[in-house]
């Protein structure tokens, strides 16, 4: 069943919800990329007027619907799928390798999870970054990726929650795959 959060009202901005210095970080990555995204936004947007490919799942309909309709406004290519919510780390699938895996779905446990399968789709040499690391769950998942020889950097800072409009502390993790990982 397709979550009935609540996300922001109107039409769908163009920028991921991340500290600045984290955005500033994900924008080098994401330029020129193969980017899948697990739960999609404004990020989506954005990672699409910068990445080469960008795949992004999604379990809303209506937040679905109005990324879509950001996406044909900008008039950026990107695939969006609709999967329910239990389906959302599964999404990533048969997918393939990526060079950058980013996980900002709605609850904690999928994001653990969505870390967890996603790290199987990452390049060697590759990135995966998880938002919100300061929520236990997510913060489980990314020091699992450490333990197996990733290297990870954590930004943290405060960025504008979407709905609430209030500045809150959050924390970005950048974890890179080794060269020399199987995939």
């Amino acid at each position: 069943m397709p979550s009935k959060v609540s996300k922001p009202q109107g039409p769908v901005k163009a920028r991921p919800v991340l500290t600045e210095t984290a955005i500033a970080r994900l924008d080098r990555l994401a330029r020129g990329a193969d980017v899948f995204e697990f739960g999609s936004g404004g990020s989506t947007l954005w990672l699409a007027q910068r990445a080469a490919r960008v795949v992004s799942v999604e379990d809303n309909p209506d937040w679905h619907k109005a990324v879509v309709a950001g996406l044909r406004r900008l008039g950026t290519p990107a695939e969006v799928r609709l999967v329910t919510t239990k389906r959302i780390p599964d999404a990533i699938g048969d997918t393939g390798l990526w060079d950058v895996v980013f996980v900002d779905c709605w609850t904690q446990e999928e994001r653990r999870r969505s870390i967890l399968l996603g790290a199987q789709h990452v390049r060697p040499g590759g990135w995966l970054v998880a938002d919100d690391y300061d929520f236990p769950k997510v913060a489980d998942g990314v020091n699992r990726l450490r333990d197996q020889g990733w290297a990870v950097e954590v930004i943290a800072g405060t960025k504008l929650h979407p709905v609430r409009k209030v500045t809150v502390r959050t924390s970005t993790a950048f974890c890179h795959k080794p060269e020399d990982a199987c995939s």
